[in-house]
């Protein structure tokens, strides 16, 4: 299965006549980091939309492997693109962690009313899993039990603020809808957390099975990948606090927890190290590093993609005006200034 993620001629104007992209194309590799760069309003937040889904081009097409994201084609394109929100109080809406985290995997097999924008600006209902928090439910379903849980789960059916985003051309901040341990008997988890380092498909050769419909988890499973998503982030010990009991820092995680749990082939982060600390960015740089996801990055964080991206796309004005190595882009300071960027520390301080 091909792990590659196509814009080809993108174009896709709001319903107030803002043109947001204007002809995009580039391709990402198999196992790629690339970062989107631009200044807000540059068009990052709808290049990312369009990548599962969210949004559908109204000009072009988008191919995440070989399959054209299209209405048809909703429910398998979101189990290979997991999109990760700037701000994970969008991204968490359970009672705890673990619940958060294993909601994913809890509505893999529900198909559920979703809305998507379409070619002409308005929503159309489809029928999508969730599993990716690109797109959620109304949450009316019942929670399947969780055996390391004491409390009893309720559905919680005001959560519309995690809906499809639908973020204004003002900004590229990807918003929603308003709306270790050391002892033995831990070796295995430890083993299996690597798993989530990597895609789903990692091998691109012929005879591997589809990402189709996946089988439903046993309790024990569920626990386990769970589990195994908290260790990879740092959260080891912390699924029965409530999310807003969590540091800024520690949500940042746990929505990517909430993510990685699912093992999608690509990974599409909205300024993974916005407002952390400086201990909280170094986590947050050490968690992308190992990853071995096809990624797609936007950030602002300069210092940050020269240290994790070798590729970088500047968008500007729903164009794309460079692509190429991160090191030669982010050491040219007229191309820089002229789209609202600016030398990292990195290249002013040598």
């Amino acid at each position: 299965m091909s792990c590659k993620l196509t814009y080809d001629n993108v174009s896709y104007t709001y319903a107030d006549g803002t043109q947001a992209l204007r002809g995009v194309s580039f391709e990402l590799g198999h196992g790629e980091h690339v970062a989107l760069l631009g200044p807000n309003g540059a068009g990052k937040s709808t290049i990312m939309l369009l990548a599962n889904g969210i949004f559908l081009p109204q000009k072009g097409r988008v191919t995440v492997g070989d399959e054209v994201v299209s209405q048809k084609t909703l429910v398998s394109i979101r189990q290979r693109v997991g999109l990760v929100f700037q701000d994970p109080d969008d991204q968490l809406f359970m009672t705890t962690v673990f619940d958060d985290v294993a909601f994913g995997l809890l509505n893999q097999n529900i198909n559920s009313t979703a809305h998507t924008h379409t070619s002409d600006g308005s929503d159309a209902i489809t029928h999508t899993h969730t599993h990716t928090h690109s797109s959620t439910p109304d949450h009316t379903h019942t929670h399947l039990p969780i055996p390391t849980h004491s409390h009893t789960n309720s559905p919680s059916p005001d959560h519309t603020h995690t809906h499809s985003p639908t973020p204004t051309h003002t900004h590229d901040h990807v918003h929603p809808h308003p709306h270790t341990h050391g002892d033995s008997e831990h070796e295995e988890g430890r083993k299996e957390s690597h798993l989530l380092y990597q895609p789903a498909n990692m091998d691109t050769h012929d005879g591997l099975p589809e990402n189709s419909k996946p089988r439903p988890l046993s309790p024990d499973e569920l626990r386990n990948r769970v589990e195994q998503a908290l260790q990879l982030v740092g959260l080891e010990g912390l699924e029965h606090k409530a999310p807003h009991d969590l540091s800024f820092g520690q949500r940042k995680r746990a929505a990517l927890a909430t993510i990685l749990v699912m093992r999608p082939d690509f990974l599409i982060l909205d300024e993974p190290s916005s407002n952390l600390d400086p201990r909280g960015r170094r986590h947050m740089m050490g968690l992308l590093q190992m990853m071995e996801h096809t990624i797609l990055l936007a950030t602002h964080d300069l210092d940050l993609v020269w240290e994790l991206c070798p590729r970088s796309i500047i968008i500007d004005e729903g164009r794309i005006v460079a692509d190429g190595p991160t090191h030669e882009l982010l050491r040219d300071e007229q191309l820089l200034v002229a789209h609202g960027l600016e030398l990292p520390a990195a290249v002013r301080l040598r």
